[in-house]
């Protein structure tokens, strides 16, 4: 590889989905279960996930499916919302009022997409109804000059579904109430717009850290609990992302399908013509595999991944490598591990006061005496202790409140953002059981034998001795 004069983009693909061209995205995307949920016939769906885990590129990849199936596909995005006026906070006119422009905003973008000319000069209409009006079928259906929205036509005469996809609805979101309860009421409509109209459908994208604070404002989101869905991906499912992005720049045509049942033993020679397969540093990390190495810096995020790929190749390139080496990753370990600590707090900034999560998460450094013992594993008492004097000396309040946050609402806040992570040591056979909060929320409020520890991806931000070998630290573990 000459990594120097090689676009990273074309050989990883693009860190954000609307930054990639649907053709690449089309042959490399990896469709997991839940992008055969997606695809089903539920009226309301709603992919809650952090930031780099894929929303927009699965809701991308599902408008595209219902599309090559000839469904009526309607994209809104925030810019397309009528403003609505919040000065009152009354939810159910708030909710009233989302109905009524959500219809308008409907009949508009069907028209537009469909038929290409000026919005109908028509006030309020059911919403099919009213599509099924201004698209004139007739007039299509009898058409030869349009083949192709002829036959959206004779499948919306068939089947009467409307498929309308929102996304980036952090666009505008600064987490004050006002922000809340614009989106928190927006749900609701959908919720009954989609329950109202037989054949309008959505399917939206939320951010994990809106929906904690919407949840803690609104109780009535319990409600759509059955239409939320976790995008989340497995260690193997990461893998297999760029397995499938690789090899589409090097022309080679593999599908999802073809890498089920892999191991990830049997993944890594895929990656063989970019990088080498082992890792040769320092202690008890040398000579591994290369995909344990990666698979241990990264969150459950397509876009870490991609990220540490990308910041190696460039360092390769730098080098006049080849391929990436040992020294291409060690060398930007760190400046990864500051990016990801940034983003963190850039995230996450909204559901605490002021500067709280940076306080909180530059509290969380390496001391001296912790530096000395090598320690970054805490039991509960330990993490509790380690925070309880963080907030002593910060008034950290979680959004909304007046009072000062506790040491088990840090741990919990910390556990559930990804920062810390859960963690139990089999004895017996020396594996290692990690657990994260969607697989388990309530380990914060039990002594279950699991100690917290840091993420790795977060290590060397919180670092002592910028000197020090971060990577020795970490227990050896196969993924």
């Amino acid at each position: 590889m000459d990594f120097r004069n090689t676009d990273l983009k074309d050989l990883f693909g693009a860190v954000a989905a609307e930054d990639d061209e649907l053709k690449n995205l089309e042959k490399y995307f990896f469709k997991n279960q839940l992008f055969r949920k997606a695809i089903g016939k539920d009226k309301l769906l709603i992919l809650k996930g952090y930031k780099g885990t894929g929303k927009s590129a699965l809701l991308t990849m599902v408008q595209d499916y219902f599309y090559a199936e000839k469904k009526v596909c309607l994209s809104i995005k925030p810019d397309d919302f009528p403003s609505i006026k919040l000065s009152n906070n009354d939810n159910l006119d708030l909710i009233s009022s989302w109905k009524k422009d959500l219809n308008d905003l409907i009949i508009k973008k069907a028209y537009e997409t469909f038929l290409q000319e000026d919005k109908p000069q028509k006030k309020f209409f059911n919403a099919i109804n009213a599509i099924n009006d201004i698209f004139n079928l007739p007039q299509y259906l009898n058409a030869d000059t349009d083949g192709f929205k002829k036959k959206i036509a004779e499948n919306f005469n068939k089947n009467r579904e409307v498929y309308v996809f929102i996304d980036d609805l952090e666009r505008g979101w600064n987490g004050d109430e006002n922000s809340i309860h614009r989106i928190s009421s927006l749900i609701s409509a959908l919720r009954d717009l989609s329950n109202s109209f037989k054949g309008l459908k959505f399917r939206v994208s939320l951010r994990s850290d809106m929906y904690s604070m919407l949840r803690y404002d609104d109780s009535n989101l319990d409600k759509v609990l059955p239409d939320i869905f976790d995008v989340k991906w497995t260690r193997d499912d990461l893998l297999k992302i760029l397995v499938m992005r690789v090899q589409h720049y090097f022309g080679n045509d593999i599908k999802s399908e073809d890498l089920d049942g892999l191991t990830q033993t049997e993944l890594e020679p895929y990656l063989k013509d970019i990088m080498k397969l082992n890792f040769s540093g320092k202690g008890k990390w040398h000579n591994r595999p290369i995909h344990n190495i990666l698979l241990s810096l990264i969150r459950e995020r397509p876009r870490d991944l991609i990220n540490l790929c990308t910041l190696a190749a460039s360092k390769a390139g730098e080098n006049n490598h080849d391929l990436i080496e040992t020294k291409d990753w060690e060398t930007i370990f760190q400046k990864y591990s500051r990016d990801r600590f940034n983003d963190t707090i850039t995230e996450h900034k909204y559901q605490l006061s002021q500067d709280g999560v940076k306080q909180l998460l530059n509290g969380m450094k390496t001391t001296k005496a912790e530096s000395k013992l090598q320690k970054s594993l805490y039991d509960r008492d330990e993490i509790l202790l380690k925070i309880k004097n963080i907030l002593e000396q910060n008034n950290i309040r979680k959004n909304g409140t007046t009072y000062k946050m506790s040491s088990k609402e840090g741990l919990e806040f910390l556990y559930s953002i990804g920062f810390l992570v859960a963690r139990k040591d089999e004895s017996e056979n020396g594996y290692i059981n990690r657990v994260t909060y969607d697989q388990n929320q309530d380990l914060v409020d039990q002594n279950s034998g699991y100690k917290f520890e840091i993420h790795p991806a977060f290590r060397w931000a919180l670092n002592y001795d910028p000197n020090e070998n971060i990577l020795a630290g970490f227990d050896s573990e196969y993924y």
